[in-house]
């Protein structure tokens, strides 16, 4: 009994580490503790009973210990880094250039639905708008996704 208690406070305390130590380790090194504590004190007892019993304390402290982890993580001054609470700045999304939207260009790479394109002399990344485009091919661009141009083959 000394053994599996003192393995499910090992496990617990592996589990409140890892809110202030991130990375996973510790929570599965401290859920392994806990699962064989509850092995061993079933071996050890006979009982499924016992054990049963053993794995709903268990969880229930596993749950308190979280619940406090967080309550801890939430009044300190750092709390900031674990719950953004301002918006992020500098940040740009991938845009594409929407004044090249109906221009012509060559197809610089076959495009298997992606590719480089150039256009006035420039190379941008593509996208066909309907299957293979051959190395070469005279393109119109219709418009774009994230920060590829949407092409189409012109006939």
């Amino acid at each position: 009994m000394f053994i599996a208690l003192s393995l499910v406070l090992l496990g617990l305390i592996c589990v409140y580490l890892e809110f202030f130590l991130p990375g996973g380790v510790l929570a599965v090194i401290g859920g392994v503790l806990v699962l064989t504590a509850i092995v061993f004190y079933g071996w050890q007892e006979g009982s499924i009973l016992g054990a049963s019993l053993f794995l709903l304390g268990a969880g229930i402290s596993t749950y308190f210990v979280c619940r406090y982890a967080l309550y801890r993580i939430k009044k300190t001054r750092e709390k900031d880094s674990f719950f953004l609470q301002r918006d992020q700045e500098g940040h740009k999304a991938s845009f594409f250039d929407d004044s090249l939207i109906g221009k012509e260009g060559d197809a610089l790479t076959d495009l298997k639905p992606a590719g480089h394109v150039t256009v006035e002399g420039k190379s941008y990344q593509a996208l066909s708008e309907r299957g293979y485009i051959n190395k070469g091919v005279r393109v119109r661009i219709i418009g774009g996704r994230a920060s590829y141009l949407l092409v189409k083959e012109l006939s």
